[in-house]
């Protein structure tokens, strides 16, 4: 899947993301980043964004479940985020 795949609804999320992450996710921050992000999105929306974000097509699912059960936070995802827009997106409808 990519970005343009994505329902209208969620292309917001994607395109914050990618400015916070122009370069692609590192690994070490893929988990912390769902669970941040789970936080303000329904599993089955941030499923959708996971598939598209990691390497093995159809787990990303099973990620979110992964972060829903032992979250993963970190800070430095966060303030990549805040410096991306964070709080506006946080913000919208």
């Amino acid at each position: 899947m990519t970005s343009s795949d994505l329902p209208d609804h969620l292309r917001g999320t994607a395109e914050l993301v990618a400015r916070a992450y122009p370069h692609g996710i590192p690994a070490a921050d893929y988990l912390p980043l769902l669970s941040l992000l789970a936080e303000h999105m329904s599993q089955s929306n941030l499923a959708l964004l996971a598939d598209m974000w990691n390497d093995h097509a159809g787990s990303g699912y099973n990620d979110v479940l992964r972060v829903l059960s032992d979250p993963a936070p970190s800070s430095a995802v966060r303030d990549r985020l805040d410096a991306a827009g964070f709080a506006q997106w946080v913000e919208q409808p």
